[in-house]
């Protein structure tokens, strides 16, 4: 159909005008008004920079890299975590220093020897229940035969040397190696404990006498480890003929003493360090 030239004209004025109502560059007046769009320049932003931008900024529209400092959106970096060393008990270390004992290979042999003194001690391959103790306090620097012969020096006959053996005077070769005059030590120089069959009471670093019969004494230390039939019965190292070991065999005889020891001077010192470590915790 021809469209007359006064109805064409009128169509397209209707067209331009709809579509500036659809752009929003006309306002409710009949008036036309033109909007220019301001455009914005915003600087380079720094591609490196992963963190979030402020909101203040982007409203000025200014962009720039963050102090992740102060952006409390930045990730948290985990303070390492504070390891503190809580130091053995000489009990611990002496079931320990008993416990390496049992790693060496050793020849039951009791045969009387000659040794140097103070220190001394027999061939390394050789020795008896009494040396797995002597050479458990050793490592801790403790001389139980120099310890044994100074108290044996200046009461003797508080000692069984006399009566048992016929001795007349200490003998650094031999007196810290018999059961019985190790017996007398720590009854005079440690702590002499109740003999009873609850296992609880005895505990690593303990010393243990047994009579394995009426002429036969024995001696082990107690470890921290404990019996799989009973968790409350800790193992035995002792050397009993077959060389140092570990055993499970606290009441497999009658049970003739228990014992604590520890030196004065080492006692002193354990507390000291332990006040230390109190007063560094606090």
């Amino acid at each position: 159909m021809k469209i007359s030239p006064p109805i064409q004209q009128k169509l397209t004025v209707l067209s331009t005008l709809l579509s500036l109502v659809l752009t929003g560059c006309v306002g409710s007046s009949d008036k036309t008004e033109t909007h220019v769009s301001e455009v914005l320049t915003i600087p380079p932003i720094d591609s490196t920079v992963t963190e979030s931008p402020s909101l203040a900024l982007l409203n000025k529209h200014q962009i720039y890299p963050l102090d992740t400092k102060e952006d409390p959106y930045s990730p948290i970096e985990k303070a390492p975590p504070i390891i503190v060393e809580v130091p053995l008990t000489f009990e611990e270390e002496l079931a320990q220093a008993a416990l390496s004992r049992t790693m060496h290979r050793v020849r039951y042999d009791g045969s009387y020897l000659k040794i140097a003194y103070p220190m001394g001690d027999v061939p390394p391959e050789i020795g008896v229940c009494t040396d797995v103790v002597i050479r458990a306090y050793r490592e801790l620097g403790i001389d139980l035969q120099k310890n044994v012969h100074e108290d044996m020096r200046r009461n003797f006959s508080r000692y069984p040397s006399r009566k048992r053996w016929g001795l007349r005077k200490p003998d650094t070769n031999i007196d810290h190696r018999r059961v019985y005059n190790l017996q007398a030590f720590f009854e005079r120089n440690g702590r002499s404990l109740e003999v009873t069959n609850n296992p609880k009471n005895y505990k690593p670093g303990d010393l243990v006498t047994w009579q394995l019969n009426p002429k036969m004494p024995h001696i082990g230390v107690v470890l921290e480890m404990t019996s799989d039939e009973d968790p409350d019965r800790h193992l035995i190292a002792h050397n009993i003929g077959n060389g140092p070991v570990i055993e499970d065999m606290l009441f497999d005889f009658k049970i003739s003493g228990h014992y604590r020891y520890q030196p004065k001077q080492q006692l002193k010192q354990a507390k000291a360090q332990k006040n230390s470590t109190l007063g560094k915790s606090l």
